[in-house]
């Protein structure tokens, strides 16, 4: 039995029919939500107008499908406009939270628990009535991304100082990364993909035992290399030597890099698993599936723009991002244990909140310190992705995929 199997113990027809009860019933609430936006700011406001309209048009388009043969083609209104304008009023709710905040910061847990467990559900009804209408295998892919891209422009909480570890609970990816969890399996269960997340311990003849051992080896020193790459005075320091008492772990840098491993190894996981299901029948399967998930999580750096961030400092985030987005997946693929990503990727964030040394190493004499060191970080992974390619170690993992999607 894999992880997804009790799951999937608890869906059934009722469950469904509760869950599409669930749909509409939110669907009247933001439209209830939407007016009191409309008729708060004297019709001032054209975007909640227009969300007032589209609301109303779907819950129309929703009872009127029961009872006529509409085109399927439509049925996009409620896959793409719905989940939108519910993160839109989801905004609107973090909004007047965040002004009960200030105005009651000894309610602020209350407020905090309230909001986080509107946060997780807000997308599921959406989910679960609709994704199963998307058959085609491309189309699934977008949808996967476009989900996570809606909570990546949901609103956070701004928690006052009431609690140090809510404002640092509220600022990181946690509550994102645990509204993603019950998303992909509503996503699995509607497209009918049982993968498991871990795949239990193969053999591997030496050479290939030595490739795993080399790539977990690197996995560790390139959690280090990427952030003391950035403040090394000397070229010794940029690979070894490094200077430990510099890294002391804080309250923030440790929910800050649980929250990036909740969230962003949960997009890559549910990338990966739905790319090997596109391209199952394709050659070229483990190169585009790996290729296109580093992409994604480049780009989906840019996100850093909503913040007003330095676009030149999110690029160079990003080339890196792609870098070290392909080794993870490659490592994913060869060793069948996802475990090993997630403490790949919670080691290097952890290092990288930790540091407490600032200021340019020996690479800013050379040009921009934030291009050079991120720049040679991707390079470094890209040689390491490469170098799990070569021989038989791409069968491994093919196998391995195989494994993963046909559990």
């Amino acid at each position: 039995m894999n992880e997804f199997s009790l799951l999937f113990l608890f869906w059934d027809a009722n469950f469904m029919k509760k869950s599409k009860i669930i749909f509409l019933i939110e669907l009247v609430l933001n439209i209830i939500a939407a007016v009191f936006l409309v008729i708060n700011n004297s019709f001032k406001n054209l975007l909640d107008v227009g969300v007032v309209f589209l609301l109303l048009l779907l819950l129309i388009w929703n009872f009127l499908r029961r009872k006529i043969e509409i085109s399927l083609k439509l049925s996009w209104l409620n896959l793409m406009i719905l989940p939108a304008i519910f993160t839109y009023c989801l905004n609107t709710v973090a909004t007047v939270a965040n002004v009960l905040l200030v105005k009651y910061p000894v309610k602020s847990v209350l407020i905090a628990i309230i909001y986080s467990l509107l946060f997780l559900v807000y997308l599921l009804p959406v989910v679960i009535t609709n994704a199963g209408l998307v058959k085609n295998k491309y189309a699934r892919v977008f949808i996967a991304m476009y989900y996570i891209v809606l909570l990546l422009f949901s609103e956070n909480l701004h928690m006052n100082d009431y609690l140090s570890s809510f404002v640092n609970w509220s600022h990181s990816e946690i509550l994102n990364g645990l509204a993603l969890i019950p998303i992909i399996f509503c996503l699995f269960k509607s497209w009918d993909i049982r993968a498991k997340l871990n795949l239990k311990f193969r053999r591997y003849s030496n050479i290939q035992l030595i490739v795993l051992l080399v790539a977990v080896f690197f996995a560790a020193w390139y959690s280090f290399f990427h952030s003391y790459v950035y403040i090394a005075p000397t070229f010794s320091q940029l690979f070894w030597n490094w200077d430990f008492s510099e890294i002391i772990p804080t309250e923030r840098a440790v929910l800050w890099s649980l929250g990036a491993i909740l969230f962003e190894e949960g997009f890559r996981y549910l990338l990966i698993i739905v790319l090997l299901e596109v391209f199952k029948v394709q050659r070229g399967q483990i190169e585009l599936t790996i290729f296109l998930s580093a992409l994604f999580f480049g780009l989906i750096h840019y996100a850093g723009l909503l913040d007003q961030g330095p676009i030149f400092i999110i690029s160079t985030q990003a080339i890196f991002a792609f870098g070290y987005g392909c080794f993870l997946a490659t490592l994913y693929l060869y060793s069948g244990k996802f475990w090993l990503v997630l403490l790949s990727h919670f080691s290097l964030d952890l290092i990288a909140f930790s540091l407490s040394a600032g200021g340019g190493g020996i690479l800013s004499w050379y040009g921009n310190n934030d291009l050079l060191s991120n720049g040679l970080s991707m390079v470094f992974a890209l040689v390491m992705t490469l170098i799990m390619f070569l021989g038989k170690q791409r069968k491994i993992m093919q196998e391995n995929a195989a494994r993963l999607i046909n559990a």
